[in-house]
Formats: C-alpha cells, sequence, structure tokens
C-alpha cells in the first residue's frame, strides 16, 4: 500500500527562501544553508563552487543585489545559459561580477 507523502513542508520551506531571496535580506538568507553547502551557477568553470553560507550569500549578493529586479519560475533548479546572459546583461553588471566578491 503506497501512502501518499505530504509535499506542503517543502514547498513551504523553497517559497520562503525564494521570499528571503527577492527581499535581498543577505542576514536570513544565510540561514538556509550549512557549512558543507555548495552553490555553483552550471556554466560556470568545475571549480568554481562557494562553499558554506557566507560564500553562497556573497556570490548571490554579487549577481544579484546591484541590479533593480529578477523573477524566475519556481524550479528545484534551473540550467541558464551563459551566452544569452552575457548577451542580455548590461556592460556595468558585467564588470561588477567581473570584479569578483570577497
Amino acid at each position: 500500500m503506497l501512502h501518499r507523502m505530504d509535499t506542503s513542508a517543502p514547498k513551504a520551506l523553497v517559497s520562503r527562501f525564494w521570499d528571503t531571496l527577492y527581499a535581498r535580506d543577505w542576514h536570513n538568507l544565510a540561514a538556509y544553508f550549512g557549512p558543507e553547502s555548495e552553490y555553483t551557477d552550471v556554466p560556470s568553470p568545475p571549480d568554481d563552487v562557494a562553499r558554506g553560507p557566507a560564500q553562497i550569500v556573497a556570490r548571490l549578493r554579487l549577481g544579484l543585489e546591484p541590479i533593480a529586479s529578477y523573477e524566475h519560475e519556481l524550479r528545484w533548479w534551473d540550467y541558464w545559459d551563459l551566452q544569452t546572459l552575457m548577451q542580455a546583461a548590461p556592460a556595468w553588471w558585467i564588470e561588477h561580477i567581473m570584479a569578483g566578491y570577497t
């Protein structure tokens, strides 16, 4: 006999995560990641990985803080095309990203 799994808790967690990210609440965003958490963008080089809350939030903040807004449809992960991003991004944003984070 199969039991139906309640999926409301994981969906609520993901929704809260995106609400926190959209609010650019960098301090509280760090709470979603543990010391062994990793974040990378799929088209990035394999060794370009942010590890732990501080690095992950710094990486997200680097790319998202200077732009006016962003939106996407909720998915568990998103594979984007680097060439499409670079063609659409303004020059100032590319220069900002290339400077990196500390």
